[in-house]
C-alpha cells in the first residue's frame, strides 16, 4: 500500500510539473482536450465535433481594445453618440462600422453626463461581438479630481517670475500652490460629509465585517473613537462546493450568482457610507504573491485564489469611493485580526473591523504605532477567557503573545453570539448574503 500510494504521489507530482509548463491555451483547455478526443473518430462525432470547433474558434476571437485620447474627442477609434444610443467604430480612414446599443437605467444616465465630457476627458473603450464596455475617470465626472490643468497653469505662470526668488522661497512657493489645489479637492470631498466619520471593513471569503465610527478629540478619556454602527454579511452559502465541472450549468450559475452578491453586498455598504455621511474608507493592504501559496491546505487556497473575487471587490471599492467622494485609507494589517479579537468583545469579523478602523484613523498621527497599548486588561483577555496557559507577567507585546497562541494551538476569534444581532437577508429573501447587524 505504501509504495503504491508514492507511486501515486510521483504520477501526480509529475503531472502537475508538465502542466507548469505549457503555455495559455486561447479558446479554452478543456474544450481543446474535448476536440481532440472526438477527432479519434471523425465520422461517428463529425456534428458534435462541427459545433465544439465553432465555439474554440469564437472563443479564440479577442476583444478589441483601444485606450482614449482627450484631445481626439475622448477616443480617436470611436465617435460617441450616448443620447441617441449610438457608436461608430472607425477601424481606419475608410471603414465606419455604425452600432447601437440597450442599457440600464441608471447606466443611460451615467453616459447622459458622459456626453458633456466628450473631448475633455479621454474614454477607453473594450468592444467585442455581444458587449461594449467604457471607461472613464468617476472623480472628474463627479468635479472630486485634483484640478492639473489649473495647477500646472499657476505654476507654469510662477516660473516666469521665480527669478525673483530665492531657492527655499521657491520651493515653498510651489509646496503653497500644490496644497492650494489639494485642499480645494479636500473641500469638494468632504461636501455634506463629516470630516471625521470612518467606515472600516475586515476582508474575508466568507465574511465582510465592518463599522462606522466618529474620530473623538484627543485624549479625551483615552478613547479615539466611538462606534455608531456595526454589522456584518455572511456570504458562505455562496462558497458552497458542488463538485461539478467548470461547464456544468449549476456551477455557472453559482459562480455568476456569487459575483452578482458581491456587487450588491458592497453596494449596500456604500449606501451605509451616503446614509452615515462618511469621509474615510478604511480597508486591509493585501497583497497575494506566489510565495504565499499555502501547500498545505486546498480548501484555503480555493477560498482566497478562486471564490473571494479580491480583484472584483477592489474594482467595486475604488468605483465607489471615486464616484462618491470617499477618501480610501490603506493600513498594514499585521496581527489586526488578533488585536480586535482580544481588545473589543465582538464577532471576529466586526473586532477586526474596529481594530483596522483604530488604525485608519491614527495611521497620520506623528509617533503613532499599529498596535494599540499592550495593557494588563489585554493579558488578562488572552489567560482567562481565551485560556493561555502562560503567567501573565510573561507577556510582554502583541507578536509574542500571537506566538504563543500559534504553538499552544488555542483559538482566538470569537464566535456570533446570535442573541446579540438581528439577522435577516440583504435585499430579498432570494439573496443568499446574511446582515447580521449588532443591536
Amino acid at each position: 500500500k505504501e509504495k503504491r500510494r508514492k507511486f501515486n504521489l510521483q504520477n501526480s507530482l509529475k503531472y502537475l510539473q508538465k502542466r507548469k509548463t505549457k503555455k495559455i491555451t486561447f479558446g479554452g483547455k478543456y474544450l481543446l482536450q474535448k476536440i481532440s478526443f472526438l477527432a479519434n473518430d471523425k465520422a461517428k462525432n463529425e456534428n458534435e465535433l462541427k459545433k465544439n470547433k465553432k465555439e474554440f474558434q469564437k472563443k479564440r476571437i479577442l476583444p478589441i481594445f483601444s485606450i482614449g485620447e482627450a484631445p481626439q474627442k475622448s477616443n480617436r477609434k470611436f465617435v460617441f453618440d450616448f443620447i441617441s444610443k449610438k457608436i461608430t467604430f472607425k477601424p481606419n480612414k475608410n471603414t465606419k462600422v455604425n452600432f447601437e446599443f440597450n442599457c440600464s437605467k441608471n447606466q443611460e444616465k451615467t453616459l447622459k453626463k458622459l456626453q458633456d465630457f466628450i473631448g475633455k476627458m479621454p474614454f477607453s473603450v473594450r468592444l467585442d461581438k455581444e458587449f461594449i464596455w467604457i471607461s472613464f475617470d468617476e472623480q472628474k465626472l463627479k468635479n472630486f479630481e485634483f484640478k492639473e490643468n489649473a495647477y500646472f497653469a499657476e505654476l507654469k505662470a510662477f516660473k516666469k517670475t521665480e527669478n525673483l526668488y530665492t531657492e527655499s522661497e521657491k520651493k515653498a512657493q510651489k509646496k503653497e500652490i500644490y496644497q492650494k489645489y489639494l485642499l480645494d479637492q479636500k473641500q469638494r470631498k468632504l461636501f455634506g460629509k463629516n470630516e471625521n466619520r470612518y467606515l472600516a471593513v475586515d476582508l474575508n471569503p466568507e465574511n465582510i465585517g465592518f463599522c462606522v465610527v466618529e474620530k473623538l478629540p484627543e485624549n479625551k478619556e483615552n478613547q479615539i473613537f466611538k462606534i455608531i454602527h456595526k454589522a456584518c454579511l455572511d456570504l458562505q452559502h455562496l462558497s458552497t462546493k458542488k463538485r461539478l465541472s467548470s461547464t456544468d450549468t449549476l456551477q455557472i450559475y453559482q459562480n455568476n450568482k456569487r459575483k452578482f452578491e458581491v456587487c450588491e453586498a458592497w453596494k449596500y455598504i456604500f449606501d451605509l457610507a451616503t446614509h452615515y455621511k462618511v469621509s474615510n474608507f478604511v480597508v486591509e493592504e493585501l497583497s497575494f504573491k506566489s510565495e504565499n501559496h499555502n501547500e498545505s491546505s486546498n480548501i484555503a487556497n480555493r477560498k482566497t485564489k478562486n471564490i473571494w473575487y479580491r480583484t472584483l471587490t477592489t474594482n467595486l471599492i475604488n468605483k465607489y469611493c471615486n464616484s462618491l467622494g470617499i477618501e480610501k485609507v490603506e493600513i498594514n494589517p499585521a496581527y489586526s485580526s488578533f488585536v480586535g479579537n482580544v481588545q473589543y468583545s465582538e464577532f471576529d469579523p466586526i473586532a477586526s473591523s474596529l481594530e483596522i478602523a483604530r488604525r485608519g484613523i491614527t495611521k497620520y498621527w506623528k509617533g503613532s504605532s499599529i498596535f494599540p497599548h499592550f495593557c494588563n486588561k489585554d493579558r488578562d483577555t488572552m489567560c482567562q477567557i481565551f485560556g493561555l496557559d502562560v503567567p501573565c507577567d510573561t507577556l510582554q507585546g502583541w507578536k509574542q503573545s500571537f506566538d504563543l497562541f500559534r504553538t499552544s494551538g488555542l483559538r482566538y476569534r470569537r464566535i456570533l453570539d446570535k442573541t446579540k444581532i438581528s439577522d435577516n437577508n440583504l435585499h430579498s429573501y432570494k439573496s443568499c448574503i446574511n446582515v447580521y447587524a449588532v443591536v
